[in-house]
């Protein structure tokens, strides 16, 4: 397994600024994913409830959008299911999670999400899956 340092160190070699939106009730970890992710020179933006992430997806493009699925106002699965409905670009997106069925995850990829994590987690293992779709975004940006 990574240490925290090596995991967000992973998150620097795809050589560019992510624009990231962390959609989760939970200060501390926002803070933390914050903290973390701008160390490495990404755009961090958090919001606190569904109804702020979805109003900041729609005006605004992400790279990625890490979203607790239970955000108070709209789940995660309403918003990505209301952008893709409307149109709206959906960003690479991760999920988190206390829980989740085999339903709701597979809803949630058929949604647009590219990944789903359950709570509770080290902080080194979420960062090396962000790093991980940011690679992917990498690799998209260059086939432009």
């Amino acid at each position: 397994m990574f240490t925290q340092k090596e995991a967000l160190h992973m998150t620097t070699s795809n050589d560019f600024q992510a624009n990231i939106l962390i959609a989760d009730p939970d200060e501390t970890l926002g803070e933390r994913l914050d903290v973390s992710l701008r160390e490495f020179q990404h755009d961090v933006r958090i919001v606190r409830n569904g109804l702020e992430a979805f109003e900041i997806l729609r005006e605004e493009e992400f790279d990625l959008a890490i979203m607790e699925f239970a955000l108070p106002g709209n789940s995660a699965l309403e918003i990505l299911t209301r952008l893709k409905k409307a149109s709206i670009h959906v960003p690479h997106t991760m999920i988190l999670s206390t829980g989740g069925t085999l339903e709701t995850i597979h809803d949630c990829v058929e949604a647009g999400a590219q990944d789903f994590i359950v709570k509770p987690f080290k902080l080194p293992t979420l960062i090396k899956r962000i790093s991980v779709i940011l690679a992917r975004v990498g690799l998209e940006r260059q086939k432009r």
